[in-house]
């Protein structure tokens, strides 16, 4: 008997899927058709030099770097390639199609860290969906992910990628929309229409809600509590203004709320159970930690 996929593993633990968002607010995606290794930065036909100078440059200014592919492909070689970020009070997409993708080497990162362009190419007012689809990495996101892909391609086509991996193999189908970060999981291709259609119209779907990926984990817990218990559902009705440990694994999340009212959620970490397969690749299982509402207090 086959071992089971690490996305069945998931909800048989009646794993919850609010705070696995991955933790990014800069992102570098750049499309390269074609197959995609485990690695795909590294193992997917890249130049070695150009591979090794994303990484390094991804590293010295913190965005993550994914590859993107759509079902046409350019017939020319160029690429088309966007810088996103997905801040607090800051968010954009800028775009621009590239004759040479080593010409990515000669952009001047540095205004990431403020949050701010760097001189791609065009600001773009659209959003951005990635649909991870990297079945290399895990067989999840390929067999899961695909079918949602084709489903968005149909709904908004020329706004979605199919994207190497970005985390949570098993909450596969994955989303992320762009550019606020947030992730969305165990979709159907039916769900992710309803998520996308929901995300334009400025709704968050809390049911297949993972977080906003400019968090940490205790804070992305602390939203969906608060949108839950308050029916905060858009958007951009909640800003992280505070984050605060406290003792016994309790953090104290400050937020900004609609009509300047403030609100206090309180969590605590709950460590898992009984250990479990992350990964369809992972070596050995884990125990991925899980959030309890303490409380709430709006002012």
């Amino acid at each position: 008997m086959a071992d089971p996929v690490c996305s069945a593993v998931s909800i048989a633990h009646h794993e919850p899927l609010q705070a696995t968002a991955s933790i990014v607010r800069n992102w570098l995606l750049v499309e390269h058709p074609g197959a995609w290794g485990p690695d795909a930065l590294t193992q997917s036909g890249l130049p070695a030099g150009l591979a090794a100078g994303l990484a390094e440059r991804s590293r010295r200014h913190g965005f993550r770097t994914l590859l993107l592919r759509r079902p046409e492909r350019p017939s020319d070689g160029s690429r088309q390639c966007f810088v996103a970020h997905s801040g607090r009070d800051k968010r954009w997409i800028e775009e621009g199609v590239l004759a040479n993708v080593e010409e990515l080497l000669d952009l001047d990162f540095g205004p990431l860290a403020q949050g701010d362009p760097v001189g791609l190419g065009t600001m773009r007012a659209a959003p951005l969906y990635l649909v991870c689809t990297n079945g290399r990495h895990d067989p999840c996101c390929a067999n899961l992910g695909r079918p949602v892909a084709r489903a968005l391609h149909g709904r908004a086509d020329g706004a979605v990628w199919e994207s190497s991996h970005y985390g949570g193999d098993r909450f596969a189908g994955n989303l992320v929309c762009l550019p606020h970060g947030m992730y969305f999981g165990r979709l159907s291709p039916t769900d992710a229409v309803r998520v996308v259609d929901a995300y334009e119209a400025g709704i968050v779907d809390l049911d297949h809600y993972r977080g906003r990926s400019g968090e940490p984990f205790a804070a992305q817990a602390a939203e969906h509590f608060l949108r839950r218990q308050e029916a905060l559902l858009g958007v951009d009705d909640l800003v992280v203004s505070g984050y605060n440990r406290q003792a016994e694994g309790v953090v104290e999340v400050r937020f900004d709320g609609p009509g300047g009212r403030a609100y206090h959620v309180r969590v605590q970490v709950q460590p898992a159970s009984e250990a479990r397969l992350l990964s369809c690749g992972a070596g050995t299982e884990g125990r991925p930690p899980t959030y309890a509402l303490v409380d709430v207090n709006g002012a």
